[in-house]
């Protein structure tokens, strides 16, 4: 009679999850975004108020999952994803760290079950300086995590992203010179 009841249970939970829009046994995605180094340097580039600060990261990017992953891409001749900056610190005005041109969004790039992925991505941030003097006024380290568009289905971001977890880097320290 046990049994019965758990085979009800079971149905019962099936349809639930299947009027839910969710698969009872849909495969985990396991990830990862790490970047080569836990702190960075940046450089000055330009002068006065056209004045940025620029570094470049080596991310490796492993799919771990049984499924795979897409990572979208601004270009259809780009070989690297699109990648984001997004600062954890608790400074008033940190830099904005991002690649430099528009997206228009394009076909994906796919990342196997098992694979891995190295890419190198410059970044840039403009920054407020002083017009007067070309000083700059931010702060002198920034906390920062990448991340990756990266998306479970081919039909791509925003439609089913990937986990928070497995498109987002470890945290790292941008020092800016004075």
């Amino acid at each position: 009679m046990k049994s019965f009841y758990y085979a009800i249970a079971a149905a019962a939970t099936a349809c639930l999850c299947v009027a839910c829009g969710r698969e009872p046994l849909a495969p985990a995605v396991r990830a990862s975004l790490v970047s080569d180094q836990s702190s960075y340097i940046a450089t000055s580039v330009g002068t006065g108020a056209s004045r940025s600060f620029a570094f470049s990261v080596i991310a490796q990017y492993t799919n771990g999952s049984e499924t795979a992953i897409y990572l979208q891409r601004c270009l259809a001749s780009s070989l690297h994803p699109n990648v984001g900056v997004q600062t954890v610190s608790d400074s008033a005005e940190p830099p904005t760290f991002d690649p430099p041109g528009a997206c228009t969004g394009t076909s994906a790039l796919v990342v196997a079950p098992g694979e891995m992925r190295t890419d190198t991505i410059a970044l840039a941030a403009p920054v407020t300086v002083d017009p007067s003097t070309g000083a700059y006024s931010g702060p002198s380290q920034v906390h920062v995590e990448f991340f990756y568009l990266a998306s479970t289905c081919s039909s791509g971001w925003p439609n089913c992203p990937a986990p928070f977890e497995a498109r987002t880097s470890n945290v790292v320290t941008v020092t800016i010179p004075q």
